[in-house]
């Protein structure tokens, strides 16, 4: 199966519902772990190949490494010629092979669920190389603007979780993403200046997560371009409609606006 192929077919899911369809779809073993210790080495990896620690996996299973804080480059390699659905990682920290190593997998989706900071180089070699990835980035403590810039060569959903204020240069950078942008944003409100230039993100949607509504002026700048329709969701209608599996937190969505040329 072609990455756009499995990533077109995905279009109609929310992007908030990528984790959920990512645990159902998990085809592990009962075992409580993968693994017993927290480096992914070389000979776990091939013994997880080779279904020894795990069950067969396919195009739309989760191959779950988070109980790994660090791993070897060749490990990661080993894996990355599995072609599943989605890989979740418990990395701390991602080096320049790992990155390289990932960057070629054919994982469809990549989550990082302990990963506070990217390097510009790690992102460059995680970025550059695959064909569609997606990314999803759950515990970003730091981004900076050259980081930023080269995420948002993504070619698949880019979602991403950040504890610190983001900056209008960061901003600015993610604005150059031509597919699904998610930001959640921890604690720190959507700043004016983010606001105006996340407003002509170049993909057809963006999704902003926060605790609390965005300020008014905020709202009034996400709305700044005509071409895009911005939508508040709160947590009571998220309630309403799903019930205690919702996220609670504020959605405001940037939709692309069809044309009449589009029918």
């Amino acid at each position: 199966m072609k990455r756009r192929t499995f990533l077109s077919g995905l279009a109609v899911l929310p992007v908030t519902r990528t984790k959920a369809f990512a645990a159902q779809h998990a085809q592990l073993d009962e075992e409580p772990s993968i693994g017993t210790t927290t480096h992914l080495d070389l000979a776990t990896a091939e013994k997880i190949k080779n279904g020894s620690l795990v069950q067969r996996l396919d195009q739309t299973d989760l191959l779950d490494l988070t109980s790994y804080k660090s791993a070897s480059a060749e490990a990661i390699a080993i894996l990355g010629t599995l072609e599943v659905g989605f890989t979740r990682l418990g990395l701390d920290d991602l080096s320049l092979p790992v990155a390289h190593a990932l960057g070629v997998s054919k994982s469809y989706f990549l989550i990082f669920d302990n990963l506070p900071h990217i390097s510009p180089e790690a992102a460059h070699a995680l970025v550059s190389q695959c064909e569609g990835h997606s990314l999803v980035f759950n515990e970003l403590t730091t981004l900076n603007a050259e980081t930023a810039a080269l995420l948002a060569q993504t070619e698949g959903l880019l979602e991403l979780r950040l504890s610190a204020p983001m900056l209008p240069s960061v901003a600015q950078a993610l604005s150059d993403h031509t597919h699904e942008l998610s930001i959640t944003l921890v604690g720190a409100a959507l700043r004016p200046g983010a606001a105006e230039a996340l407003a002509f993100h170049r993909g057809y949607r963006l999704e902003i997560y926060s605790e609390s509504p965005l300020t008014e002026a905020s709202m009034r700048l996400l709305q700044a371009n005509p071409k895009k329709e911005a939508l508040v969701s709160s947590p009571a209608e998220q309630n309403e409609r799903c019930g205690t599996n919702c996220h609670r937190r504020w959605i405001t969505s940037l939709i692309e606006v069809a044309n009449d040329s589009d029918f």
